[in-house]
């Protein structure tokens, strides 16, 4: 079971979260659709709510660039904070 964990968390799974996100928002405030074909696979909200769940759990991980999922909109201002002081504290430099 944890190897089926571990695969949702290779950079090219979540490469392919993110991508959902970005293309679910487009669809939703650039078209006004509900609903969007991705990679073939019809998306809507729940697609968008998962895609972040994992995404969230990468990032506290550290497989996700917090950055990144702060620009996403995964996670907010203070848990970027967070991140970078944990970040700061692994790399052994000041947090």
């Amino acid at each position: 079971m944890l190897l089926a964990y571990e695969a949702g968390l290779r950079p090219e799974a979540l490469e392919e979260e993110a991508a959902k996100l970005a293309a679910y928002e487009a669809a939703v405030h650039g078209e006004g659709k509900g609903a969007t074909i991705i990679g073939g696979v019809m998306s809507d909200r729940a697609t968008d709510r998962h895609a972040r769940v994992v995404l969230r759990q990468a990032t506290a991980l550290g497989r996700f660039d917090a950055e990144r999922a702060f620009d996403l909109g995964v996670i907010d201002a203070t848990e970027l904070a967070e991140a970078r002081a944990s970040a700061g504290v692994l790399s052994g430099g000041v947090g």
